[in-house]
């Protein structure tokens, strides 16, 4: 919200967030959605033969995001 700089001249200015950062912004908040219980969690990904390759590089960040989750994931491929 750029009309904060002028009611606080004080505030961190504002620099824009390249699409790398989009992106790893993104994905840590699917990561923290996916992992907010502390139950485990079991999530089941059905023809992951149709991931992209944006959606297997999010499954690879998420199970390096936190490595105390209980989480197990299933993939099924034909």
């Amino acid at each position: 919200m750029p009309e904060l700089l002028a009611e606080q001249p004080d505030l961190p200015h504002y620099e824009p967030v390249g699409e790398y950062g989009q992106r790893q912004r993104f994905f840590e908040a699917l990561a923290r959605a996916i992992l907010i219980t502390s139950k485990p969690l079991l999530l089941l990904i059905d023809d992951l033969q149709w991931c992209d390759q944006e959606t297997l590089e999010w499954l690879h960040f998420l199970l390096r995001f936190d490595p105390r989750a209980q989480l197990l994931i299933i993939g099924c491929v034909r």
